[in-house]
């Protein structure tokens, strides 16, 4: 810089895992800093009580991509509530594949896609081949992780709710 070098003897990194934060425009947000595979964050409209995906600017509602991975109402429900479910249900069931299908141009770059390949094999085993520091899961929310799956999403918006409903302490990312 101006001709001189520079040396940075220290630099700190996150850990990877899964922490729940408050943003500086006080929305709160699970983050998911991942060793392998692309960081995102997971948000509540707590006005409106929708979970989003989000990958950048690229906002995705989770809802229906956890129902497309198998997951069923009741699975759901016991991680929010009925009341969020069916509204979540309302507003996206008949948006299901364009949702999926976002998340999956997400995951793939043009040039990675297959012809005719399955979107939901593909964000699984995108969110497969993911990583995640157990221990770090461990506490922050509670259950070990290894990788992005729909039972750390689940666990994720379930903590995410709760710092909406109650007074959660929000995770120490340093």
């Amino acid at each position: 810089i101006g001709g001189n070098s520079y040396n940075v003897s220290n630099q700190f990194r996150m850990k990877p895992g899964i922490y729940t934060r408050k943003r500086r425009n006080e929305d709160l947000e699970a983050q998911f800093n991942l060793a392998k595979g692309d960081n995102f964050r997971l948000s509540m409209d707590p006005e409106k009580g929708h979970f989003n995906i989000e990958y950048g600017t690229t906002k995705i509602p989770l809802y229906p991509v956890l129902k497309e991975l198998g997951l069923s109402d009741n699975q759901i429900s016991k991680h929010w509530n009925p009341d969020l479910v069916k509204t979540n249900k309302e507003a996206f069931s008949k948006r299901t594949d364009q949702c999926v299908n976002k998340l999956y141009e997400r995951l793939y770059r043009p040039s990675q896609r297959k012809a005719g390949e399955d979107p939901i094999k593909a964000i699984k085993k995108a969110y497969a081949d993911t990583r995640l520091d157990p221990e770090i899961t461990q506490k922050t929310l509670g259950k070990k992780f290894e990788n992005v799956s729909t039972d750390a999403l689940l666990a994720a918006s379930n903590k995410l709710l709760r710092a909406f409903t109650e007074d959660v302490d929000f995770d120490e990312r340093d």
